[in-house]
């Protein structure tokens, strides 16, 4: 029986990212983001979070048809957005899901209700390592 990987999960909170406004979630240090104009989910750093390499991570995205998933080549990193969907299919796949589940079930119309990031912070919800 494998013992079950426990992960550091930040509320979410709302960002400006890219010129987007976003939600994002934070694991274990690493930025999950979900944009707000199409609720499209940062992928690439789920996989991250896994410490999933290229090979079996591109297993997850073989089969994603190419309107459902974008690639932000800037910053000189790749980064994949996959639509919200195919999303929660493989973070279902991956056990993955239940961490994940306040960013990909939140819905992008209730963003002005959702604190930023620093707001955490002043309410003590949230502490960085800085």
């Amino acid at each position: 029986m494998t013992e079950k990987k426990t992960y550091h999960v930040t509320p979410i909170y709302k960002k400006f990212y890219k010129g987007i406004n976003c939600l994002e979630i934070g694991v274990d240090s690493i930025s999950i983001i979900k944009r707000s104009s199409d609720s499209f989910v940062n992928i690439s750093n789920i996989f991250r979070v896994l410490k999933l390499d290229n090979f079996r991570s591109s297993k997850f995205l073989q089969h994603i048809s190419p309107d459902e998933l974008n690639k932000d080549t800037s910053d000189n990193s790749e980064i994949i957005w996959i639509s919200l969907r195919n999303a929660i299919e493989i973070t279902k796949e991956l056990e993955i899901y239940e961490i994940l589940k306040p960013l990909l079930r939140t819905d992008v119309e209730t963003l002005s209700d959702i604190p930023t990031k620093q707001e955490l912070i002043d309410q003590g919800e949230l502490i960085t390592q800085d």
